[in-house]
């Protein structure tokens, strides 16, 4: 599992605006990720708003740990929190030291969120 740092994601995720003269479609911006695009015939400060929500989701998702290979491949200081699946935060505990994580993610779609690794630093 690759977890981009702060840095590295924001420079994957830029919101690509069209530039007159280029072919491009100029009603459309979307992110340079091109996993996501939205119609400029809403206010500029519309498009922006969307696109920064775009990136917080990838944000998350980027740092969301699924199964238990995943959270083996974080290594050991990696600070992680899981979610129960009601949504509520269950606690936080330093990777591999929590044995009740592994054991619930699993035997349910519990998920654990990545708060700091050594190499990225903290969300």
């Amino acid at each position: 599992m690759t977890i981009p740092t702060l840095e590295q994601h924001l420079a994957a995720h830029r919101i690509r605006i069209p530039i007159r003269g280029l072919g491009l479609d100029r009603t459309r911006v979307g992110c340079s990720c091109n996993e996501w695009e939205v119609s400029i015939v809403n206010r500029h400060a519309t498009s922006q708003a969307l696109h920064d929500a775009h990136v917080a989701a990838a944000w998350r998702e980027a740092r969301t740990v699924r199964t238990v290979e995943e959270l083996d491949a974080l290594g050991r200081e990696a600070i992680v929190m899981w979610i129960n699946q009601d949504g509520s935060v269950h606690g936080a505990h330093t990777y591999p030291d929590n044995r009740m994580l592994r054991q619930i993610m699993t035997e349910t779609d519990t998920t654990a969120l990545i708060l700091w690794t050594p190499e990225g630093g903290a969300v």
